[in-house]
């Protein structure tokens, strides 16, 4: 009934009535037999094309979505499913790097804002709700349940059961009481006596060894994964009662109906499971040794524990915890990975950068303002022959609002994600500065991307640090064959401009090489 055509204009297949389709794309949406009258996607009706057509624009997202049309008096709903696009991060890696963000400055990753699409733009990021983050991390445990739940582990366990005496191979202790108690059963152990008695030999309490799942660390994967299920529709059920604009309310219920389909498919999963059977039971001294012997639990056990930490309750008693979407929690990674590039990291002698610098964090309290944006937040270095800074989310002001700051645009307000300054003590006059931007899963859209880098060379000045960006690069997790050119240090030299990978398997020492290099800092 339904049917989707992708921007080549080629037909997207279904596969046991779903269709898969790739995030940060746009389809065609039309009906198969009859044309459509309205289409909703995320409980917003798409837009008309016309001749019964409808624009489907997917975004940077992932996951299950369902899709309503209406044609006349018919109704129907398509499930979707949103693949990632080859050049995002691997769920893996977004784990790496959601693990390294809280180890760095624990809750940074939360904030209270409305949601943004992920896309090419020049105003800074705001937060997002609680979904965001951790959603791309459902796949992951359920895999790890899945393999888990596939090889539980076992207890060997005695118990005494009726059992005909002929059976008796091995009389304990406990038995023989048993039968020292009843002198009817008794006289069948005298042959001669059990010769002349008429019926079936009676049945004794004998020890058997049998195997059973009922051992500590699967009752506290059980109570772990419950307590996932009912936290993931905890969020759900209070997203849904979330108001406001138009625009949040929607992505409000969108995210809502991914939690409570996420809450849903693991508690299916630990239902037709033999777990289901096992009294679930919080973590004992016994279930730790297993998690942290046992690499199947302990996956499960990592993941999970995620979920359930009270940075991330959505309860009506507590203040609304969240965390930024995910190309924020990206740009807030790629001020860490250079802070790590320029110092160094820790334990690791031989990364850092120039020698001679003692560095500082200051204002970095602002990454934790649940309503801010992390401007404030900057890295200085400080050596005997100048001051290096790398700041998170500085304001430009407007052209208008400028007044006597010294930084301004000749445009509207801007906020980079990161700008690197270079001021020596002994000539002033070559203070420079250069301009980071961070674009999460952009990869063959990079040649857009460059928009924000010409805008703010063309438009940002900084007075005292020579007016205009000395140069601006952009920071991605990936790259694609079509933009590889773009990563080359010959591009960055001849243009000022250029790309840098960055994420967590990444070596950063070239962009700790450019920075230095570009800015003259020694």
């Amino acid at each position: 009934m339904i049917a989707f055509v992708d921007a080549a204009g080629l037909p997207v297949l279904s596969e046991g009535g779903r269709w898969a389709l790739e995030e940060a794309r746009r389809y065609e949406v039309r009906g198969a037999r009859a044309p459509f009258d309205r289409v909703r996607w995320d409980d917003q009706p798409l837009p008309a094309l016309g001749g019964g057509a409808f624009l489907l624009d997917v975004g940077h997202r992932v996951g299950r979505i369902f899709l309503d049309w209406h044609s006349g008096d018919t109704t129907g709903r398509a499930t979707i499913d949103i693949e990632p696009r080859a050049e995002k991060l691997p769920p893996e890696l977004w784990l790496t790097l959601v693990e390294e963000l809280e180890a760095w400055l624990p809750s940074v990753t939360v904030g209270l804002d409305g949601a943004r699409h992920g896309g090419v733009g020049t105003e800074g990021v705001g937060a997002g709700w609680f979904a965001e983050a951790l959603l791309p991390l459902v796949p992951l445990l359920v895999r790890a349940t899945e393999a888990l739940l596939a090889n539980l582990r076992v207890r060997v366990a005695t118990r005494l059961e009726d059992q005909p005496l002929r059976l008796a191979r091995q009389v304990p202790r406990e038995t023989l009481t048993w039968i020292g108690r009843h002198p009817d059963v008794a006289q069948w152990l005298d042959g001669w006596s059990a010769a002349e008695l008429t019926g079936s030999p009676p049945a004794v309490p004998l020890r058997r060894t049998v195997d059973t799942l009922d051992h500590p660390a699967n009752r506290y994967v059980h109570w772990l994964l419950r307590r996932v299920v009912a936290r993931l529709a905890e969020a759900a059920d209070r997203l849904d009662r979330i108001g406001g604009d138009e625009e949040l309310v929607a992505w409000c219920k969108a995210r809502a109906g991914r939690l409570r389909a996420a809450s849903e498919r693991l508690r299916t999963l630990v239902r037709r499971s033999p777990l289901h059977a096992v009294p679930p039971a919080p973590a004992t001294e016994a279930a730790l040794g297993v998690v942290l012997d046992d690499p199947r639990y302990a996956r499960v056990h990592a993941l999970a524990r995620r979920f359930v930490s009270p940075r991330f309750s959505l309860t009506e008693t507590d203040t609304p915890a969240s965390v930024r979407p995910s190309y924020g929690v990206y740009e807030l990674w790629c001020f860490l990975a250079v802070e790590r590039a320029l110092v160094g990291s820790p334990g690791d002698p031989d990364t850092g950068g120039p020698p001679g610098f003692v560095w500082s964090r200051t204002g970095t309290g602002r990454l934790l303002d649940p309503q801010g944006t992390g401007g404030g937040a900057c890295l200085v270095g400080r050596s005997a022959t100048g001051v290096l800074e790398v700041g998170f989310n500085r304001t430009f002001a407007s052209y208008r609002a400028r007044g006597d700051l010294p930084r301004w645009s000749l445009s509207g307000e801007r906020r980079p994600d990161l700008v690197v300054s270079w001021i020596p003590h002994d000539r002033p006059g070559d203070a420079a500065w250069i301009v980071l931007d961070a674009k999460y899963r952009v990869g063959a859209n990079l040649v857009d991307a460059f928009t924000s880098v010409h805008l703010y060379r063309d438009a940002l000045r900084w007075n005292g640090l020579g007016g205009r960006a000395r140069a601006g690069v952009l920071l991605t997790p990936s790259r694609t064959a079509d933009t590889a050119a773009y990563f080359a240090d010959t591009f960055r030299a001849e243009h000022g401009m250029g790309a840098f990978e960055l994420r967590p398997d990444a070596d950063h020492t070239a962009l700790r090489d450019w920075i230095v290099g570009t800015l003259g800092a020694r």
